[in-house]
């Protein structure tokens, strides 16, 4: 742990890309699972799919909404890390002209 009024210098951020960038991705395994679970999750969310009795319940809803935000934040940030990953592996990897 850093001293006060020593923290760590942050390194530089990447330098923001300027124009677009096609990443053909593949998911599978534990990176479906993810991708299956914010589904869900997004679906679950939308009170369009609720039923009455859930929009009915007192507590129903928040605990609707608490689970399936968690689950969707957790799942979208594993999502955002595959993405992030496969972006800069073909970021690194010189094109084929």
């Amino acid at each position: 742990m850093p001293r006060p009024g020593k923290e760590p210098i942050p390194t530089p951020a990447p330098t923001p890309l300027r124009e677009s960038l096609t990443i053909q991705l593949t998911l599978s395994g534990r990176d479906l699972e993810h991708f299956n679970a914010y589904r869900e999750a997004v679906h679950a969310l939308n009170p369009d799919n609720w039923s009455k009795a859930l929009k009915e319940a007192y507590t129903g809803v928040s605990t609707q909404q608490w689970h399936y935000g968690s689950l969707k934040a957790t799942a979208g940030e594993a999502l955002a890390s595959v993405l992030y990953e496969q972006a800069e592996t073909q970021l690194r990897t010189p094109a084929a002209d």
